[in-house]
């Protein structure tokens, strides 16, 4: 047993897994989530939650993604994290209540109403990082009040989060990859300042993401033009996940409910890889290295590691780099026109691409994802090495796809 593992079992008494907690916004996140070793997801409603314009399900939806959470095996957390009025008590009440009778694992809140009426109904909660737990005061408050996990403020050090960690006798969540607000999460009046969407009511546009360009106070002189100067690198902590296991961390959150199903994949493959390595003694630097090399494939913004180890700079922001600087890509070659279960064969129409052997690919439809490497080709029974477009071939697939699904490969971006 490594050091790592030792730690987590003298915090909290028991050997379960650190949990790796994914983003989803529709059932292909939550299978995909699964797919790469996932063990909890967590999703919102269009109601109630920080990503509204993005949250995939509404109240209805709820009995299929809880379902499909718990068929594969992960937990299912569901958001409710925006400031509430008097006026929507009675609907979050009647939302929770359903999501209780649905068997959700647990809320997330920001509102001490939301966290009042979640208390009230017996279903566990979790304190949102909305509510920027920065110090034991609150997270001892927090506790006291029957959170059994604490998402802590995106804005701490390694020592500070050592600090929260010791001081309760609760999970600490913490975020270790994807998007980081240049504003205090949740704190931050930008998009309602330009588009007068609230961002604290969900409906953020983030103008911070977008080119603007610099001048001087009498509007003669462009300092720079054109530059991302609110917009701040994506959090990448996979090199570090060691300091922060041995800082009491059990909960490793993976922002992106925005982003694709692959996207959800490699990030929970990696860091589900990194935190068992830790817990194996097999961690190290050049698997670190090879994980980011991973994870540079999917979307992203460039890799920083926030306020864990002191102040960011302005070589933590994007100013001179591209919004998105994943190094794949993926383009649409057709869709499945047939599977057979029992053989795992998956008929597939090449209506705008080729596709080759051992090549990535990704099958997406309303309900199901698959990613895999393509083992071999047929055509009308004959293996072969590429088919071209127009071309009807089978593939083997794990997956369960539908008729109807797109199918993607999954490329290196032109350089």
């Amino acid at each position: 047993m490594s050091d790592y593992a030792e730690i987590w079992q003298k915090r909290l008494g028991h050997t379960a897994p650190l949990e790796v907690l994914c983003p989803a916004h529709d059932l292909p996140t939550i299978r995909a989530a699964a797919a790469g070793g996932g063990n909890a997801v967590y999703f919102g409603i269009d109601r109630f939650s920080m990503r509204r314009d993005m949250a995939g399900f509404s109240p209805e939806d709820l009995p299929q993604a809880i379902a499909t959470c718990h068929a594969c095996g992960l937990k299912a957390y569901l958001t409710t994290n925006t400031v509430i009025y008097d006026s929507e008590i009675d609907e979050l009440r009647e939302v929770l209540r359903t999501a209780k009778t649905l068997g959700i694992d647990a809320v997330i809140v920001q509102d001490l109403a939301v966290m009042a009426v979640a208390r009230e109904l017996g279903i566990d909660f979790h304190i949102s990082t909305q509510c920027n737990v920065c110090n034991r005061i609150a997270a001892q408050f927090y506790v006291s009040q029957g959170a059994s996990r604490l998402i802590l403020a995106r804005e701490l050090s390694l020592e500070q989060i050592r600090q929260i960690a010791a001081s309760v006798e609760a999970e600490i969540e913490v975020f270790v990859h994807g998007a980081m607000c240049f504003s205090y999460s949740g704190r931050c009046d930008f998009s309602q300042f330009f588009t007068g969407k609230l961002d604290n009511r969900g409906r953020c546009t983030q103008p911070c993401r977008r080119s603007w360009r610099l001048v001087d106070t009498q509007d003669t002189d462009i300092v720079y033009d054109e530059g991302h100067f609110f917009s701040a690198k994506d959090l990448c902590y996979i090199a570090h996940m060691p300091d922060l296991i041995a800082a009491g961390a059990s909960v490793f959150k993976i922002e992106g409910r925005r982003r694709p199903p692959e996207y959800v994949e490699a990030t929970a493959r990696c860091y589900r890889a990194a935190i068992d390595a830790c817990l194996n003694g097999s961690f190290s630097s050049e698997k670190a290295h090879a994980w980011q090399g991973q994870l540079a494939n999917v979307f992203n913004r460039g890799f920083g590691t926030g306020f864990l180890y002191g102040i960011p700079g302005p070589e933590d922001s994007t100013i001179a780099l591209p919004i998105n600087k994943a190094t794949k890509e993926r383009i649409r070659i057709g869709e499945v026109v047939g599977h057979e279960l029992l053989s795992k064969n998956t008929r597939i129409r090449l209506t705008s691409g080729d596709l080759a052997v051992n090549e990535d690919v990704i099958i997406e439809g309303p309900e199901s994802y698959g990613h895999l490497q393509v083992s071999e080709l047929r055509i009308q029974g004959v293996p072969c090495q590429r088919a071209a477009v127009g071309s009807e071939v089978v593939i083997l697939t794990d997956c369960q796809p539908t008729l109807g699904d797109q199918v993607y490969a999954w490329r290196l971006k032109p350089q």
